[in-house]
This record gives structure tokens, C-alpha cells and sequence, in this order.
């Protein structure tokens, strides 16, 4: 059995084209997808609790670090637009709308600035093979 592809986590790149923000980025926390379940366990059910997904799903979004440009305002006041997520291998992009909800900075004496910001994702993620 062939090993699966492994990418090193070096050449990923996020950008709002709409407000024209990108950035440097240094990591990135994808918070995963979340599907919610209904529990479905009545006076029958003997041992075992069973559940039902739920029709809906949260495509979740992801915190990110990256080097803080002053010069640059981040799209924190901005309504959702679409975010393109393109990974190191260059080939497969992530399109999905999206927002941030949280964005700081820190600067520490002898230090780069580095900024943190927290992005909500909405709807359905497009996944593209380029």
C-alpha cells in the first residue's frame, strides 16, 4: 500500500481579494468542520444512547499568525467576502466567504510585530484542484 502525500506546511498563503488583504503568514489553525447531532435515545433504547446528524454544518474557520504590517488595515470591519486559501503544493486552493472576527497585535522589544486574527468561515468551502 502506497504512503499517503505529505506536504510540509511551508508556502501557505490566505488572501481577501475583495479588500485586497494578505499577509505574511507565519501558521495557521484550521478549527475544522462540525456537524451537530440530535440525540435520539427513548425509554426503548436499552444500553446504547443513539443519535442523528443534524442536516446542517459549520465549516468551522481558523486563527492565523502572521508578520504585522502598521501600514496595512486588516479587513476586520468588512462584511464576509470570499477567502482564498491556497496550500504549499500549489495545486489545490480553498475558496470559501469569510470574515474576521478577532484581530491583535504584539510587538516586543528587539522583536518582529506579529499580529493574530481569528476568521469565521461561511457557507461551503470550494475546493479546487488548479
Amino acid at each position: 500500500m502506497a504512503s499517503p502525500a505529505v506536504d510540509e506546511a511551508t508556502g501557505i498563503s490566505l488572501t481577501f481579494p475583495d479588500s485586497a488583504f494578505t499577509a505574511q503568514l507565519l501558521n495557521c489553525d484550521f478549527a475544522g468542520y462540525v456537524r451537530e447531532f440530535i440525540e435520539t435515545t427513548h425509554q426503548g433504547t436499552v444500553t446504547w444512547k443513539t443519535f442523528k446528524p443534524k442536516r446542517h454544518i459549520d465549516a468551522g474557520g481558523l486563527e492565523a499568525v502572521f508578520h504585522h504590517n502598521p501600514s496595512t488595515f486588516p479587513p476586520i470591519t468588512e462584511d464576509a467576502e470570499a477567502l482564498v486559501i491556497t496550500f504549499p503544493n500549489g495545486t489545490t486552493k480553498i475558496t470559501v466567504q469569510a470574515f474576521m472576527t478577532n484581530y491583535r497585535n504584539t510587538g516586543t522589544l528587539g522583536d518582529k510585530m506579529v499580529a493574530n486574527a481569528t476568521i469565521k468561515f461561511s457557507g461551503e468551502p470550494v475546493v479546487t484542484e488548479v
